[in-house]
């Protein structure tokens, strides 16, 4: 899959890999010099989805050229709330683009 982030075509990969078998707490990770998301295949379809929103939010700060505020702390309070707001309300990305015609 691979989803766009500002001006940016980044590839997502469900798997496991050196980086992710090194760091046990870590269940996902952005890797910008490639453009690559990477999320860990070894969990359930809901956490990765959760884990793929951390890291495309990690993305979105990048891209707003706020260095200092994509800190771990904020993404990890943000992603949990936006996960669960995009599963309660489905229809959401449906009217946004009705609301942007």
């Amino acid at each position: 899959m691979n989803i766009k982030i500002g001006g940016r075509t980044f590839s997502v990969e469900m798997k496991m890999d050196e980086i992710l078998n090194h760091q046990p707490d870590a269940h996902g990770y952005i890797n910008y010099q490639h453009s690559k998301i990477i999320i860990g295949n070894d969990s359930s379809g809901d956490f990765q989805a959760e884990n793929l929103l951390h890291e495309i939010l990690h993305a979105l700060l990048d891209n707003s050229g706020k260095s200092e505020i994509n800190n771990e702390e904020i993404i990890k309070l943000l992603t949990p709330r936006l996960h669960g707001f995009l599963i309660d309300n489905p229809l959401f990305q449906k009217n946004l683009l009705e609301i942007n015609k």
